[in-house]
């Protein structure tokens, strides 16, 4: 149980809520009540109130346990490569992956060496052909590539389709959603500023398994969504049938 002061605050809340409903229940029916031989005395009629009560917490308890595990958040911290594989041995095909990322350098070779299927691939990186710098031609060249590679992706039977679109601002982190039952999400530091190269720290794998993991997945779609939106396509690439 994430907050066990929380949960016992609940309880005696609740427990309150009971005792006051028992006496009211018991004042309205207490003319039926004496007629009863097992409680025509006070102490028989403690008894059976204290034991309403102990019926009514152990089962609001059962009942609030859940709901208190249902607001923690499960975080794994694994390399990029580990947390692709967690992701993808367990199920067998994606309807919808959502990358944001650099260059997805390391996340790419990651998802085309699993056996996992790809249904759409929406994919974003960040436009390096914007800078003036004669550095950034290495970036350049690396991104073209594995925007290249994302490309053949439904030729090779591993995605249906893939739509891949250029960003113009600099990620300072990157996601790996699958459909909206896994997260991948990690920070990257600067690695130079005149050619916008970064380096990755090791990401988190959150996985859909409680109302608030939930609410964090939902949230990184949301703004994944919104951007891709508004962002023209650069490559488009499907499947021969």
């Amino acid at each position: 149980m994430k907050n066990p002061g929380k949960a016992i605050s609940k309880l005696a809340r609740y427990a309150s809520v009971a005792m006051l409903f028992i006496a009211a229940s018991l004042l309205v029916v207490w003319p039926l009540v004496q007629k009863l031989p097992l409680f025509s005395t006070p102490t028989q009629l403690f008894g059976l109130c204290v034991a309403l009560l102990a019926a009514l917490i152990l089962d609001l308890a059962r009942r609030i346990g859940p709901q208190e595990q249902g607001e923690s958040v499960q975080v794994q911290r694994l390399s990029i490569g580990a947390t692709i594989r967690a992701a993808t041995d367990r199920r067998k095909s994606v309807t919808t992956l959502r990358v944001l990322a650099s260059t997805t350098e390391t996340i790419l070779p990651a998802l085309r060496d699993s056996s996992i299927h790809m249904k759409s691939c929406k994919v974003m990186v960040h436009d390096f052909s914007l800078s003036a710098d004669p550095n950034a031609i290495t970036q350049v060249a690396k991104s073209d590539s594995l925007i290249q590679t994302w490309s053949e992706l439904p030729q090779r039977k591993i995605a249906n389709e893939v739509v891949v679109k250029r960003v113009q601002f600099v990620p300072t982190f990157f996601v790996v959603i699958f459909d909206d039952r896994t997260l991948v999400h990690g920070l990257y530091i600067p690695a130079s500023r005149s050619t916008n190269a970064v380096q990755y720290l090791e990401p988190m794998l959150i996985e859909n398994r409680s109302l608030a993991s939930q609410a964090i997945i939902d949230m990184f779609i949301k703004q994944f969504d919104d951007i891709f939106d508004e962002t023209p396509i650069h490559v488009k690439s499907s499947r021969q049938k």
